[in-house]
């Protein structure tokens, strides 16, 4: 018969402990890290399909706080143009005649002033952006002194007023407009410099308020002949063929910018300050004259 062997003896502390082997992973922990997995693919996917949105946003809400603040300037360059308007509505009629015309008068002066007053501080959405002061004064300088002069001829009695003081308080008005256009250019170059796509658009809405400041200054020019009922003069008024002509490159240049849309915001501010020579229209105006003369001077005359 025979005997059972004895049960083989385990070491001390190793009693009851199944062999050695591959230790397995509990099912709950493999769920719970390939769901982590999971998680982190889907945020990295995410992140990658949204950033490009993101900076698109971001971009886009820059660009429409640099055209709002463009607006403000371009607002402002024409609350100086349109006060032109009543300073020559009271340079021509007598004094006191309209108090209509001289609330219209305060109320322009007072647009203007707001206008300038919205440029001295930094936007609420742009800090560190402002219009630089140096450049605001200059023309708060200006537009004083033509206000004094505007002043002074409208408190004259008609027989008193001369053409010449007429013209030197719409000059000083003019030059009141000019001054500002650096305030103009310098907003225009630091849109260029944040961002280059938008140099066209600036550009053209700054050709469309040269615009409507060259077609006033049409009107100006003829304004002192008007208040004292005499001829005008070449020596006392400026010919309206140079705001004519610079009216043509105006909306020439919005047309360019127009059909190219790309411009140099550098290149267009430099060429605003070169204006007309008095007494000469612009360049292409010039050119068409002078091909026209021969063909009118060739043209036979009509039968009868």
């Amino acid at each position: 018969m025979q005997q059972p062997h004895p049960a083989p003896a385990f070491p001390s502390g190793q009693a009851g402990r199944a062999p050695s082997g591959p230790r397995e992973v509990p099912l709950g922990r493999r769920l719970w890290g390939t769901a982590l997995l999971l998680a982190a693919g889907l945020l990295t996917l995410t992140a990658i399909v949204v950033a490009p949105s993101v900076t698109a946003y971001r971009a886009s809400q820059g660009n429409l706080l640099h055209i709002s603040r463009l607006r403000q300037v371009l607002e402002a360059a024409n609350r100086l143009s349109a006060e032109r308007g009543p300073a020559n509505v009271m340079m021509s009629i007598a004094p006191g005649s309209d108090p209509a015309a001289a609330a219209r008068l305060d109320a322009f002066r007072a647009a203007s002033d707001g206008a300038l007053a919205a440029l001295r501080g930094p936007a609420a959405e742009e800090a560190g952006h402002a219009v630089p002061a140096r450049l605001l004064s200059a023309t708060a300088v200006r537009l004083q002194a033509a206000r004094r002069d505007v002043d002074r001829v409208a408190g004259l009695q008609a027989a008193e007023r001369d053409i010449e003081d007429i013209t030197g308080a719409v000059a000083r008005m003019i030059a009141a407009a000019d001054a500002f256009q650096d305030v103009v250019a310098w907003e225009i170059q630091a849109i260029g410099r944040a961002d280059p796509a938008l140099a066209g658009a600036a550009l053209t809405g700054h050709a469309v308020s040269d615009l409507r400041e060259y077609g006033g200054r049409i009107g100006s020019a003829i304004i002192p002949a008007v208040a004292v009922r005499r001829p005008s003069t070449p020596a006392s008024s400026p010919p309206p063929r140079r705001s004519v002509g610079a009216s043509w490159n105006c909306s020439g240049s919005c047309a360019a910018r127009r059909r190219s849309g790309r411009a140099s915001p550098s290149k267009a501010c430099s060429t605003r300050s070169r204006r007309p020579s008095p007494g000469r229209g612009s360049a292409s105006s010039r050119r068409r004259s002078r091909r026209a003369a021969p063909t009118a001077a060739t043209r036979s005359p009509p039968t009868s």
